[in-house]
């Protein structure tokens, strides 16, 4: 069973007519009723009545259409979704997510979530900056990361975000674990 057949199948049932199906298809009426006939052998089912004022559909034939119909929609939505996916690769939407985090939410955290952000978003340039810093509650400017992930055991880092928050000059976010 290929496409053309299913497409055609519709066709003839939706003109009633063989000649106007092959007309609208741009085939030939001979090719169609062979393809037709091809059909129903393969299916097992007559599906049309042929007479001298056309063709209908048998009940075979219309307890099929509606499920044909159905595949060639989700068919074309395949092609739709194809294509979009194509016009993706082809003007890829780039994205920068920057991340300031610690050594130890990294580790014990992201390395985890980090392939699920790459698969959710596979256009975005993930960076993660974890600091060199031997005082880790010192919190740095910023202002050029896209999102903050820490620890505030204590209430630590309190006084550094309420500074920090004011120099930043875009928006961002702050995610602290409380543990």
């Amino acid at each position: 069973m290929r496409i053309e057949q299913l497409e055609a199948f519709v066709e003839v049932a939706s003109s009633k007519s063989i000649s106007i199906a092959a007309e609208n298809l741009y085939i030939t009426q001979p090719s169609l009723s062979r393809s037709m006939k091809l059909l129903e052998d393969e299916l097992g089912l007559t599906l049309f009545i042929r007479s001298s004022d056309g063709v209908r559909l048998t009940d075979s034939g219309k307890s099929l259409l509606p499920a044909v119909q159905n595949i060639l929609s989700q068919l074309d939505s395949l092609k739709q979704q194809a294509l979009a996916l194509t016009e993706v690769q082809k003007h890829p939407i780039q994205s920068q997510l920057k991340i300031y985090t610690l050594h130890s939410v990294a580790d014990s955290i992201l390395v985890y979530a980090f392939e699920e952000m790459r698969q959710a978003f596979p256009t975005t340039e993930i960076s993660i900056k974890i600091p060199d810093s031997s005082d880790p509650y010192q919190l740095p400017d910023l202002s050029d990361y896209d999102l903050y992930i820490g620890l505030n055991i204590g209430h630590t880092f309190d006084h550094a975000l309420q500074n920090s928050v004011c120099k930043w000059n875009r928006f961002s976010w702050i995610a602290f674990l409380l543990w």
